[in-house]
């Protein structure tokens, strides 16, 4: 009982600190959600999807869909599946438990080892000798005088006496017995590991529902987050299509621009009857030139040339393709609604 005791006392002062630690956590979350923009603001929320819809209704500059690139830096609370940054996090935590894993098949392989070592000795190594045997003793006095009277009387209780002897020696005590793992501890342990596997995959999922709990308590706050996130997107995007505008046009200048293309693609555009069904797995479609999204049904193809572009980027282009109107361009073509790149609540 005092073990007992000793342990439940030791379980309650655990999950006391545990409690503890999950109160300081909540308001560690909430401190940093009220005082920084940048914290845990990887979100698609809907108020997210409204500004871009309005802005698509105005004609500006919209987000949605996301770049390729841009998928990596977002979550969709929504969707089961996981984002990059989400895959890391479980990444690592699958990495410690396969390493805990394998250790503890070790210990289960040396285990099986040793007892089957041992019972190998127990088997083998028993020895049983076993001693048998008949003794008669017989004595006889020879004479009739009175000294052999008097040793025939000493030595009648010797006469014609009889043991048999049969001893068994072994060293079966003394041998090793030892006593196989339950295949059910090996199962317990394996599938204490898949449910913390399966933890470590739900806890993706349970750390979006902080945003969640923190939005519905401070809507304002959420509101201006994702208003700031938007922004942000708005910039980088932004500065990266202009940087790969200039990029390009460099390129086409120096006549030094080329994209490499896949197998499947130049069989598809060189053979479209026999390799059409191509695109309909996936295979085989164009990147844009400026952004490396693939082709669509909204996807641009160039008459002049075999580049493509996609719709955002041919109208930021003003429909002017780089490789074939070089001239064209202008370094101050940055973007076609560069004044309303940013949105206001």
């Amino acid at each position: 009982m005092a073990v007992f005791r000793l342990i439940s006392s030791a379980i309650n002062k655990i999950f006391a600190f545990l409690f503890v630690l999950t109160i300081l956590a909540a308001h560690t979350y909430q401190r940093k959600f009220c005082t920084k923009f940048d914290f845990d603001n990887l979100y698609i929320t809907g108020y997210f999807r409204r500004i871009d819809a309005r802005r698509r209704k105005a004609g500006k500059r919209t987000l949605l869909p996301l770049k390729k690139a841009e998928e990596n830096e977002i979550i969709y609370p929504s969707r089961m599946k996981l984002m990059s940054h989400e895959k890391q996090k479980l990444t690592k935590g699958l990495i410690m438990v396969f390493g805990q894993i394998v250790f503890a098949l070790v210990v289960f392989f040396l285990d099986y080892l040793l007892f089957e070592s041992l019972d190998i000795i127990r088997r083998h190594s028993e020895v049983t000798t076993i001693m048998k045997g008949h003794h008669q003793l017989s004595v006889k006095v020879l004479g009739k005088g009175a000294l052999a009277r008097i040793m025939d009387n000493l030595f009648r209780s010797l006469k014609n006496q009889e043991h048999t002897l049969h001893h068994v020696s072994t060293n079966k005590r003394c041998l090793p017995h030892p006593t196989e793992l339950d295949p059910w501890y090996l199962w317990l342990v394996l599938g204490i590991y898949i449910a913390q596997i399966g933890l470590y995959y739900m806890e993706a999922y349970a750390l979006r529902l902080r945003r969640v709990i923190a939005s519905f308590f401070y809507r304002r706050r959420a509101k201006k987050r994702t208003l700031y996130l938007y922004n942000e997107f708005m910039r980088k995007r932004v500065g990266f299509l202009t940087h790969m505008r200039k990029k390009i046009r460099r390129l086409v200048r120096e006549k030094k621009l080329s994209i490499e293309t896949a197998l499947p693609t130049i069989l598809r555009y060189k053979f479209p009857l026999l390799f059409g069904w191509l695109k309909w797995f996936g295979l085989g479609k164009k990147q844009c030139l400026i952004c490396d999204d693939k082709e669509n049904k909204l996807t641009h193809h160039c008459p002049g040339c075999r580049y493509v572009y996609c719709r955002q980027c041919w109208r930021d282009l003003k429909k002017a393709c780089y490789y074939c109107n070089p001239a064209d361009t202008s370094e101050d073509t940055q973007t076609s609604d560069k004044s309303s790149s940013s949105e206001e609540d």
